[in-house]
């Protein structure tokens, strides 16, 4: 799932999943980026949460050239019920 914004001031749009569980499996993405504005955010609200075999989610904006900042992640679990095969974070 991916929300884009190729304008040169346009902010890509938020991502909002709310589900009692959310599975990113099969290298599955979610991802909102910008070409030269903020990134979106992505916001998920679930009791489960699980990503397995090379799924992600990401955020991105712009580059060293036209600037912008990347979205937030804001992972709610209500039932305290998180799997990850493995997490990075990567910043230019």
């Amino acid at each position: 799932m991916f929300v884009d914004s190729q304008s040169p001031t346009g902010t890509a749009g938020d991502i909002i999943i709310t589900s009692p569980r959310v599975t990113l499996d099969n290298q599955g993405l979610l991802n909102a980026q910008s070409a030269s504005g903020n990134g979106g955010d992505i916001n998920i609200p679930t009791d489960l949460l699980l990503l397995r075999r090379g799924a992600q989610f990401s955020t991105t904006a712009g580059t060293a050239l036209t600037g912008g900042n990347g979205g937030n992640i804001n992972i709610d679990v209500l039932g305290k019920n998180l799997y990850f095969a493995w997490m990075s974070a990567h910043i230019n």
